[in-house]
């Protein structure tokens, strides 16, 4: 978590925001790969500024549980609304008339 909380600007010993990189899109964060990969992935558009407010919240919230991960990001951001994942998921397919059984 410290070396994820310290490459997006995080001073953990008093879990306030150190805002280093306040008006970057999250692609030119220095986050570690496999996070902007998943931000990326689900088309995310993020500024750091909701990454710093996300990882205050955390670090609030989430004290000793562990590592800070993309999953945990998506999650969280979802949840809460800040973002929308922007593929939909698919309507429940309609049943279709089937023969009646004999």
């Amino acid at each position: 978590m410290t070396s994820i909380a310290k490459t997006i600007g995080i001073d953990t010993a008093q879990h306030q925001i150190v805002p280093n990189q306040p008006d970057k899109p999250i692609a030119e964060l220095e986050l570690p790969k496999r996070i902007i990969t998943a931000l990326e992935a689900h088309e995310i558009r993020m500024t750091s500024q909701l990454v710093y407010y996300w990882a205050s919240q955390s670090l609030n919230n989430l004290k000793g549980i562990g590592q800070i991960t993309y999953t945990t990001i998506l999650d969280h951001l979802i949840n809460h609304n800040y973002i929308k994942p922007t593929h939909a998921t698919p309507e429940p397919a309609q049943p279709t008339a089937s023969e009646p059984s004999p």
